[in-house]
């Protein structure tokens, strides 16, 4: 399993909810910004943003890239998110 974010821009149908439905589906992630998630899985990065194409407009968006635990965040973030990429990143608990 590997952690990656995912990052979008919506550009004239703007349906958050049919692409946030797709990246809940996966199970482990965090919303880690206003328009970035970080989800966890087996697929490769080129399936998952396959995967989540099928979800938005030929106009938008999407990258899709590997997170490794050589990763830093700022402690602006709320605890419950710190929380979560020291466990997905870090492999803290």
């Amino acid at each position: 399993m590997s952690a990656y974010m995912v990052s979008y821009d919506l550009i004239k149908r703007k349906d958050y909810p049919e692409l946030w439905d797709a990246l809940k589906a996966y199970g482990t992630y965090a919303h880690i910004l206003g328009s970035s998630w970080i989800i966890v899985s087996s697929q490769s990065a080129n399936e998952i943003c396959t995967a989540l194409l099928k979800h938005v407009d030929n106009d938008d968006k999407i990258i899709v890239t590997e997170v490794t635990s050589n990763s830093a965040w700022s402690m602006s973030f709320p605890e419950t998110i710190r929380k979560w990429l020291r466990k997905h990143l870090w492999g803290q608990s």
